[in-house]
């Protein structure tokens, strides 16, 4: 009778500790990784396609196709507080790739935001660019 007891509170404790609110965040961010991950898998799509040469106008469409979407999944990770998603977008807005246009001042709030997050290379690039 003791044993089950044991068993039970054991079970209890084990189910109270796995099922905190403060876990949920570790979910997010993992949910958010993926997503980030899916974007670059966009990315990459969209890099490896570029330099395929090719003038249909539908070879285009897919390549911009795989850059907004790319670009949609990086925002959509950074949104949820993905401090490498964020970084991501800080570089891609300072240099101009994947169809965006360069914009420093964009840039600048992703990368400050990264930065926050102690985020190294984020930090550095916000250096450089107080710099100059």
């Amino acid at each position: 009778m003791d044993l089950i007891k044991i068993i039970r509170r054991l079970r209890s404790s084990v189910i109270e500790h796995f099922h905190r609110p403060e876990r949920a965040h570790v979910f997010n961010l993992s949910e958010s990784m993926h997503i980030y991950h899916r974007a670059t898998g966009y990315e990459h799509l969209a890099l490896n396609r570029l330099y395929e040469i090719n003038f249909d106008s539908k070879f285009n469409d897919q390549i911009h196709k795989y850059q907004r979407n790319a670009i949609w999944y990086f925002l959509h990770a950074a949104l949820k507080g993905y401090s490498t998603a964020q970084y991501k977008l800080g570089m891609l807005y300072l240099q101009g790739q994947l169809g965006l246009d360069a914009n420093k001042a964009t840039a600048q709030k992703w990368l400050l935001l990264a930065a926050n997050q102690g985020h190294v290379d984020a930090q550095n690039q916000l250096e450089r660019l107080y710099q100059q």
